[in-house]
């Protein structure tokens, strides 16, 4: 997944056959339905990465005789989550991204519907009380039985008029109004059949260059917390949410992990024949004829072998570079760092800082960043270093501010000299 994680509320709530002869899986979040072939093997960057299976852990678990793919997944769609809970019955839910939860507009809509409709003492005595409305719908999980039907009018309505004004301004929704559909349909399904609904507001967050990030946020209403983003500590003081009064640790709702990229697609796990067959069979059950199906899976996966290809070269090449620096431009320098998600892998002193820059220009080669790492994460600081005569600018300009801790050096050696280095351990 790259870049940033748009605010999502998850709704789960049964609306499929139970899955026959699989006991295994109990549970299933239905974030999408796949409509092209491209989809199907990068399923385990759809999954919520805080909770549950992936597919693969899905096909893994199922035994032989188990009708999970033949049945289950094209009816459906297609499943990208299972989580293991005390009922047999498949439970697809709704992904609905609504990007202006903390807007002035959406509250003066909120507000404004709410009166007409006469739910201000009806929402008061099922719901808990926020500064901003929308976050006060999702703190209870499953949403109470009167709850959801008051839920239902006043999203009904919410719908109603914004489809009235994305009409008469000819703007795109960008499938916001589709999602939220999706939710009504959910919440008059869950009223009418009297079945729980199950919810869950995404907390702030960011996926980008191998790194899963979640801000700081309050853990009852999901709300982000008043504190500037991207520091790698924060105090372990409790503050009050300014949405919903609870008081929490901005510290203990923070954390920034690497992405595991080890992940096997799913056509690892089926075997390449047995992978392009189920995608066929998913694309005909979306409504494709089988012709097409298998035309769009061939190109798809010609594609997919060009990009492996081209992925695998590309790798090497970051892995012979990576080896170079450490080998030759860390050699003999002593490693600060705890080798700990917390901070990067190699951290210098000052002293040895300035040597890597020697080594680096001595390589024909440049610095790109420089970054401080504090023990208390007051004084972190990453710069971008424009030219390669600058790098000792930048970090005397850093120990200038009173950066005098660790030091992290990102350097990018030429091509050809890191090949000529390699070519006698080759031999």
């Amino acid at each position: 997944m790259i870049g940033r994680i748009p605010p999502r509320l998850s709704i789960l709530f049964p609306n499929a056959e139970p899955i026959r002869d699989c006991a295994n899986a109990r549970a299933v979040d239905l974030v999408s339905s796949v409509t092209s072939a491209s989809l199907l093997s990068r399923l385990h960057c759809r999954a919520t990465k805080t909770r549950g299976m992936t597919i693969r852990q899905v096909v893994l678990s199922c035994p032989p005789s188990s009708r999970l793919l033949a049945d289950c997944l094209p009816c459906i769609g297609f499943v990208a989550t299972v989580r293991p809970m005390e009922t047999t019955a498949a439970l697809p839910a709704v992904s609905v991204h609504f990007t202006k939860r903390y807007s002035k507009e959406l509250q003066e809509q909120l507000d404004r519907l709410i009166d007409r409709l006469g739910l201000a003492s009806k929402l008061d005595s099922v719901f808990p009380q926020t500064g901003l409305q929308w976050f006060r719908f999702w703190i209870q999980s499953p949403i109470p039985a009167e709850g959801a039907a008051l839920l239902h009018q006043l999203l009904e309505a919410v719908y109603d008029e914004d489809a009235q004004a994305y009409q008469s301004s000819g703007r795109s929704d960008y499938g916001q109004q589709a999602d939220l559909s999706a939710f009504v349909q959910s919440l008059g399904r869950s009223v009418s059949s009297n079945i729980p609904l199950h919810v869950n507001l995404t907390a702030p967050g960011h996926t980008d260059f191998g790194w899963y990030t979640i801000f700081s946020h309050c853990p009852r209403c999901k709300a982000a917390a008043p504190v500037e983003r991207w520091k790698r500590k924060y105090k372990d003081e409790e503050i009050e949410c300014a949405i919903c009064g609870a008081k929490y640790s901005p510290a203990k709702t923070h954390s920034a992990k690497r992405d595991n990229w080890e992940l096997k697609e799913l056509r690892d796990v089926l075997g390449q024949a047995e992978f392009e067959k189920f995608a066929a069979r998913c694309l005909v059950a979306q409504g494709a004829s089988e012709t097409d199906a298998a035309q769009i899976v061939q190109k798809h996966e010609e594609g997919e072998r060009q990009r492996r290809e081209k992925w695998a070269k590309q790798a090497e090449a970051s892995r012979r570079h990576q080896r170079f620096v450490e080998k030759v431009i860390y050699c003999g320098l002593e490693n600060l760092s705890p080798r700990d998600d917390d901070e990067p892998e190699w951290l210098f002193s000052p002293e040895d800082t300035e040597e890597i820059f020697r080594r680096c220009e001595a390589h024909g080669g440049k610095v790109l960043y420089l970054s401080h790492v504090s023990e208390s994460g007051e004084h972190d600081e990453y710069l971008q270093v424009s030219w390669p005569t600058s790098a000792k600018k930048a970090l005397q300009k850093l120990r200038e501010k009173g950066c005098n801790e660790k030091f992290s050096v990102t350097v990018k050696i030429p091509t050809e000299v890191v090949d000529q280095w390699e070519e006698p351990r080759g031999k």
